[in-house]
């Protein structure tokens, strides 16, 4: 396969329909993590599996370009890619890089991102 592009890796989480009706319980949700590779054009090239595990999600990005990035629960954006992270278009500052031990790219962490989402919404009723 020939690498190139970018792939940009997430956290799915519930979309705000779900969470918002009273009978979600998130322990029963599953977290999973998805996203796209696409061209130096931003074009499309494929969608990813649903994966329950960071390290595959991460491997299925880098088998296919130079360039990951992925965007924790919590929306920091992490770089996974090859050598040195790239800059962050907002700060100018690199990266923060993507470590496979950081609780929060875990699906603990993506449910417990739901459950405090859940409680603002339901409070501010």
């Amino acid at each position: 396969m020939d690498r190139r592009g970018e792939v940009w890796l997430a956290l799915d989480l519930a979309p705000p329909e779900v969470w918002q009706d009273p009978n979600f319980a998130p322990t029963e949700f599953s977290v999973t993590w998805s996203g796209y590779w696409a061209d130096e054009n931003l074009h499309r090239l494929e969608n990813s599996p649903h994966l329950t595990d960071t390290a595959d999600a991460v491997a299925w990005g880098k088998a296919r370009a130079p360039a990951v990035f992925i965007r924790l629960a919590d929306d920091h954006h992490l770089w996974a890619g090859d050598g040195d992270a790239l800059r962050s278009d907002q700060t100018g500052l690199p990266r923060e890089t993507f470590d496979p031990a950081d609780p929060r790219a875990t699906q603990e962490y993506g449910r417990m991102i739901v459950m405090e989402s859940m409680r603002f919404f339901r409070e501010g009723e």
